[in-house]
């Protein structure tokens, strides 16, 4: 009964408008480091909802020997090809930009895009 009350106040409005400005806010910020580190060859997906990039990698790039090297750096992305059965998301990463944005996210966005360079 208590959350009912909860969900029905206009706190919980502000509190899902705060959230999705957050969210936003860190989404651009996200994308922007990535602009600025990853090798120009790397597209990023870009869509107004939710708080995934989607980044394809060149050929012949594999993003899932990409997530274990990055792991080594303690950088957890999601190659493509655990959300499909095809090969053709072998070269895609879903990248989270929900994290809060700080030094340690700008530093692995950098070494991520160190790790791209060095097997183009």
């Amino acid at each position: 009964l208590a959350l009912v009350d909860y969900l029905s106040t206009r706190r919980y409005d502000a509190h899902l408008r705060r959230l999705r400005r957050q969210l936003a806010e860190r989404k651009q910020r996200a994308w922007q480091a990535l602009l600025r580190y990853l090798p120009a060859e790397v597209k990023i997906h870009h869509s107004d909802s939710g708080y995934f990039l989607w980044l394809e990698l060149p050929e012949p790039l594999d993003a899932g020997e990409l997530s274990l090297a990055a792991l080594t750096h303690h950088i957890s992305i999601a190659p493509g090809k655990m959300f499909s059965t095809g090969e053709n998301w072998s070269r895609f990463f879903r990248f989270n930009t929900a994290w809060q944005w700080g030094e340690r996210e700008e530093q692995a966005v950098k070494q991520l895009g160190k790790l791209i360079q060095e097997r183009l």
